[in-house]
């Protein structure tokens, strides 16, 4: 009816009148064209209904109508109309339509090999709404044709999904999915003040209409639809009421699977307040069972749980600590417990705004904020909408980083194309174009001023194949050794710390080692903020029976709950502490001087020491008792495991990797069993050496080939930064500019060219600026702190269109380079030819670690005191983390 007195209009009629026997109150026809009829002028003349014609020499004269009132209502729910005696009344016109619904036609469809197909009184087919299937084997109907008739065209989608499923179902001979299982809200009662909250009204914006005068005489298009602006503010008003988990709810699926009846089961139930006060994480405890998953993965994790269960019987809940907010109380945000959650009582919230459950692309691949790289799963809603969740193995977690870091990715704005400086302005340009610039711009200073006075500075962050393609760069391209990391040169270490002590610099077993310790000593190195899932597994041995030994400046409460012993020496002096506890063992006969002598060093080691009880006690800020204590406990042990930081600045002493060294040679040489862990907070910084980009390394942690201008060590690169003598630079994801302590390393420089994933100091000062990639965008290797080569899969499209591993062979290949197509291939020949048997602790693809014992020897390390300001991160992960360490996780927002 709609249809027709709208389409009237737009012919040509003067008066337009719709006659309808109920009240508009019951008008099936949708609001919002009710309200365009009258908006055109269209009359609708309610409690009418025509009775009969009137004609005038042949022609239409009037419709002879009846007045109506409303009655009982009839089997549609509606009051039924009743004509009133002696109202009759005739209203003229000249064109009546007769539009009193819609119908399909079947002619020719309803048999079916002389089969009669069910059709209903209104003229469709009897389908199983379920399903679609007629009494017709084999025959499905759907949309306007079956059951209720026409409708709307979601109605039909909704139609045809079931009847596809249903028929893949009969043609490959499996029973139909069964019908999903679903209580709604309004099933125990409607949703009130308790659950809302202090949700404010909202009023919904309508859809944008053109004028009536545009719309007379013409068929254009009425609604002309949303603005952005009321797309944004419609989105804003959704209370996502919907289960995140519907899919996957475990009590939802048993449910379904055993067909429960829930009409069995109503009755009180108690309303509860969504609390979503924390950054991430929302709990509703109108859908928790109590099953207390939660509180037992989180007491895994944390040496006290932050969650547990109070009050009694039907008042029972799962609340934290004191009932404070979450944030608030010992959680660390790692949203472990929402994986372990069966209902959709914990879920996160996303990166982005809304909440739905949607399907997702799911890819595997790991994170890469630390040097664990624990396996994550990436669930991808399309463009760049995702989050990331756990692998799905029972007992592999995540930390508050793996799970949330994304956050950096989707919320910071993307450097998308390359870019060159034209005065004040970037302009974008085409890959090869910024490539020849940078070309260009690198030779030109190399030739004024030499190739010593250019450097190629790389993340750790980035992937083997791109630190790989960089040292080549560097030496191939620009002519200088001069490639290293900024933020390993900043800690004042110098490469390859430990390889006169054990013959390699890295760990010497992997992470098993600690189940099977019997005494555990973390120095330098923060689990609970540094490598949450590597504190997992000491938590668990600790419980298990093993000691504990802490040594850092700062105690987090991991190390205050859990330690045997916790030392708190001034930082900078750990080295001193640590070789005043060996003193201890020496003196007390445990290590003897005339075995010492005997191993490779050790009369230069017994030579050099001057480790009195008084003196280390000044030195380190530690009571004499503590460092006696330690000795006792470590005299004690059989099997020990020493895990160290080696990237970590918090707690750096000059000395104390080749102290640690000396505790393992030592004990090993006394039948004992140690083993050294070195987890670093940057997820490739232990690749560096071996890819080659170091000046101390070529790739396969072999000297150089060839000769190259430029610093021979990580102390000649410093002092080339400090005196302010690089004038041309490529810095690949790092920020040095940031920060005045770093920035005025580069105050004479001439060129700058970058490349980063997003805009950072640095990149606003370049010349030239290359579109980076994040982990989740490039494909690639990095290697963990065990040495484990770790695949990283290209789960997320990057921005740009390409990964940083493909700019930077583009770059390559401007400066003449020949890398392939696959630098993985090449660089696992040049590991397996140059690493030798050293290959299963750098780039173990599963060998067997066999430490060389007849190689270990005794080392007089210098033991100074480094008292001054810690260096600022230059990574995008290292200024993530800390952050969220000096504002804490409830405060913390990602600026865009």
């Amino acid at each position: 009816a709609m249809d027709a007195a709208r389409t009237s209009w737009r012919l040509g009629a003067d008066k337009v009148i719709i006659l309808y026997r109920r009240t508009r109150a019951e008008m099936p026809a949708d609001e919002m064209e009710i309200e365009d009829c009258l908006e055109e002028g269209i009359e609708i003349m309610e409690l009418a209904a025509p009775v009969g014609i009137v004609k005038e020499q042949g022609k239409l004269k009037s419709l002879r109508c009846i007045r109506m009132k409303l009655g009982e209502p009839d089997e549609s729910g509606r009051r039924r109309p009743i004509p009133l005696e002696g109202s009759e009344f005739e209203q003229q016109c000249q064109m009546a339509v007769a539009a009193i619904g819609q119908a399909p036609v079947l002619e020719g469809l309803t048999q079916v090999k002389g089969k009669d197909i069910g059709v209903t009184r209104w003229g469709t087919f009897v389908v199983d709404t379920e399903t679609m299937k007629t009494n017709i084997e084999g025959v499905f109907a759907g949309g306007d044709a079956a059951d209720d008739g026409p409708t709307v065209v979601i109605d039909a989608i909704r139609d045809g999904q079931r009847a596809a499923r249903a028929i893949d179902a009969y043609l490959t001979g499996q029973k139909p999915e069964a019908k999903p299982f679903v209580v709604k809200k309004e099933f125990w009662s409607k949703p009130g003040q308790t659950e809302l909250g202090e949700v404010k009204e909202s009023p919904r914006h309508e859809v944008h209409v053109i004028d009536v005068e545009l719309r007379k005489s013409n068929f254009n298009e009425v609604a002309t639809g949303f603005e952005y602006e009321d797309n944004e503010h419609e989105c804003e008003r959704c209370l996502s009421c919907g289960c995140l988990r519907f899919e996957d709810c475990n009590l939802r699926l048993y449910a379904e699977q055993y067909g429960v009846d829930m009409n069995k089961f109503k009755g009180y139930v108690r309303r509860h307040k969504v609390d979503d006060r924390h950054p991430y994480i929302v709990y509703d405890p109108n859908k928790c069972v109590l099953c207390a998953r939660c509180i037992r993965t989180c007491a895994r994790i944390l040496p006290i749980s932050a969650l547990g269960l109070v009050g009694r019987g039907f008042q029972t809940e799962m609340r934290p600590a004191l009932n404070d907010p979450l944030v608030q109380t010992s959680c660390v945000s790692c949203g472990n417990c929402v994986d372990s959650c069966p209902t959709g009582a914990l879920t996160f919230k996303y990166p982005f705004p809304g909440r739905a459950s949607l399907y997702t692309e799911d890819g595997k691949t790991h994170c890469g904020f630390c040097s664990l790289a624990c396996p994550i799963t990436v669930k991808r809603f399309g463009g760049d909408r995702y989050f990331v969740g756990s692998s799905g193995v029972w007992g592999e977690y995540l930390c508050r980083y793996g799970r949330f870091g994304h956050e950096l990715f989707i919320k910071q704005k993307r450097i998308v194309a390359p870019e060159v400086r034209s005065g004040r302005e970037r302009r974008k340009v085409e890959i090869t174009e910024a490539g020849q610039m940078i070309v260009r711009g690198m030779r030109r200073v190399a030739d004024k001023y030499g190739p010593d006075k250019a450097a190629v500075f790389v993340s750790p962050e980035l992937t083997n194949e791109e630190l790989y393609l960089a040292g080549r760069i560097a030496r191939e391209g620009v002519g200088t050794n001069n490639v290293a990391s900024l933020s390993i040169l900043g800690a004042g270490k110098e490469a390859g710390v430990l390889d006169r002590s054990l013959g390699f610099t890295a760990s010497t077993a992997d992470r098993s080692c600690i189940d099977r310790a019997d005494l555990i000593i973390c120095n330098n190195t923060s689990m609970e903020s540094d490598h949450l899932i590597l504190a997992v597994k000491v938590i668990q041995a600790v419980k298990a029976g093993a000691k504990l030994i802490v040594s850092n400046s700062a105690l987090d409460t991991t190390d205050q709950l859990l330690s045997t012993l916790a030392l708190d020496p001034m930082r900078g002096r750990a080295a001193v502490l640590w070789n005043g506890i060996l003193q201890v063992l020496l003196d007390q006969g445990y290590f003897k001087a005339g075995f010492i002598n005997k191993i490779e060093g050790g009369k230069e080691f017994l030579a050099r020491r001057d480790f009195g009880m008084e003196r280390v006690s000044d030195l380190s800020g530690v009571a004499p008792e503590g460092i006696r204590q330690a000795a006792e406990i470590i005299r004690k042990a059989k099997k020990m495991v020493f895990i160290h930081s080696p990237d970590r600045n918090q707690d750096q002493a000059p000395g104390d990797m080749e102290t640690i060294a000396n505790f393992i040679v030592l004990l090993r040489a006394v039948g004992r069993e140690a083993d050294l862990l070195l987890p670093r907070t940057i997820s490739n910084s232990a690749s560096l050496e071996i890819m080659g980009a170091d000046p101390v390394f070529g790739p396969g942690r072999v000297a150089p080939e060839g000769s190259y201008a430029g610093a021979a060590s990580h102390a000649e690169l410093r002092k080339l930064l400090t005196d302010r003598e690089i004038r041309a630079a490529l810095i690949i994801g790092e920020d040095p500019l940031a920060w005045g302590q770093s920035g005025v390393w580069f105050e004479n420089l001439e060129f700058l060219a970058t490349m980063d994933w997003t805009d950072t100091e640095t990149t606003q000062y370049a010349d030239v600026v290359l579109p980076g990639s994040t982990y989740l965008e490039a494909g690639g290797t990095r290697c963990n702190f065990e040495g484990q080569v770790i695949e990283f899969s290209r789960t997320v499209e990057p921005p740009a269109g390409v990964s940083g591993r493909e700019i930077l062979q583009v770059l390559a290949a401007e400066f003449g380079i020949e890398t392939g197509s696959e630098p993985f291939r090449e660089i696992e020949g040049i590991m397996r030819d140059k690493l030798g048997p050293r290959r299963c602790f750098y780039w173990n693809t599963g060998q067997e670690r066999v430490l060389d014992e007849g190689k270990l020897r005794l080392v007089a390390a210098e033991t100074g005191f480094r008292t001054g300001s810690i260096p600022p991160p230059l990574t995008h992960g290292e200024k993530y983390k800390k952050q969220i360490r000096d504002v804490g996780t409830d405060r913390f927002r990602v600026r865009y």
